[in-house]
């Protein structure tokens, strides 16, 4: 996990062992946060930009002990519709259930939307149809787009406010709709011709999102990038040779969050079991410069914040967040007293 931009990174324990393991930069202190249990059959999940908050869909939470059954036994498909879809706030450990998708619906995609924890998720039908939902912080969501026929559907949020795009074309091809979603409502943006496939590449540091349209295969027609306003709504052409800043979506040559050999295995798991990896913190330097284990028996990484200092992971008993938090003021003194 990323601290910051840490000039100098490393781990100790202090009062004979008896303090958790910590990571000091400067006068700043941050330990391993509690172990946050997700669901134990979470499907997908993402983390924001900014680690505060946690989104993922389990399939289990509201699915009775006979459908979960049907399940195991490959008798039901494993995403039927009817999951829910949560949020978390990291810092506080709030779980709030954004709503239920109806059954034969299930939901397909989804993204976080500036840095307040709200979210825009894509809903679909075993038709291929879809429909876009916004779910702000504190507000029940609520559709923000008519249903689509089968198509492509791509959602970028902005960087720092409540501000989202939804770029849509049917199948086999046609014209690319654009909705500008923002708190005051939705608006409709156009991109000139005729297309195949939409996807936003990213947003840029001049606070515009890039979405990219493909041809039909098999045409003349070349693919086109395009620059759309989220203050605006205005679209422009990416012109050839035109240099485009984007803002970071991974780290970067600092600290950073590993899975390794397990350091210490739980009595609990078969020494032979495949697979299984310890999660720990580490730096750029090299492990010389110290670790911290945050989960150990982790099969899989399901997301990590920007910033590292957030990671969502999967054991044999489900998936489960944590992170870095700061020492408290009495820990926090102590550690500094100790280590000087």
């Amino acid at each position: 996990m990323v601290v910051g931009s840490l000039a100098l990174l490393w781990v100790a324990t202090v009062a004979g062992g008896q303090n958790p393991a910590f990571i000091r930069d400067g006068r700043d202190v941050l330990i391993p946060g509690p172990v946050i249990p997700l669901g134990t059959a979470v499907s997908d999940a993402s983390l924001s930009r900014d680690g505060k908050f946690a989104a993922w869909i389990d399939l289990d939470s509201e699915r009775s002990y006979a459908a979960r059954v049907a399940v195991a036994q490959a008798e039901a498909p494993v995403n039927a519709g009817g999951a829910p879809l949560f949020r978390l706030d990291t810092r506080t450990g709030q779980r709030t259930k954004l709503g239920t998708v109806p059954p034969g619906t299930f939901v397909v995609r989804f993204e976080f939307v500036g840095r307040s924890g709200d979210v825009a998720y894509v809903t679909a039908d075993a038709s291929g149809a879809k429909q876009v939902w916004f779910a702000p912080v504190g507000r029940t969501a609520s559709a923000v787009t008519p249903v689509f026929p089968d198509g492509t559907v791509s959602v970028l949020g902005a960087e720092d406010a409540r501000l989202a795009f939804v770029a849509f074309v049917p199948r086999p091809a046609g014209t690319v709709r654009v909705f500008r979603l923002t708190e005051g409502g939705v608006g409709e943006v156009a991109i000139p011709g005729e297309w195949a496939e939409v996807g936003f590449i990213g947003n840029t540091t001049t606070g515009a999102a890039v979405l990219q349209t493909s041809p039909v295969p098999g045409g003349t027609a070349k693919s086109q990038d395009w620059k759309i306003a989220y203050t605006t709504g205005a679209v422009a052409p990416v012109s050839e040779g035109e240099r485009l800043d984007y803002v970071a979506t991974s780290r970067n040559g600092r600290p950073y969050l590993v899975r390794a050999l397990p350091l210490s295995r739980d009595a609990s798991i078969p020494e032979d079991a495949p697979g299984v990896s310890d999660l720990v913190v580490t730096s750029a330097q090299g492990a010389a410069a110290g670790q911290v284990q945050l989960a150990s028996g982790v099969l899989s990484v399901l997301a990590e914040s920007l910033d590292q200092r957030g990671v969502i992971y999967v054991t044999s008993d489900g998936a489960f967040f944590r992170g870095l938090i700061p020492a408290g003021p009495t820990l926090r003194r102590t550690i500094l007293r100790t280590d000087g």
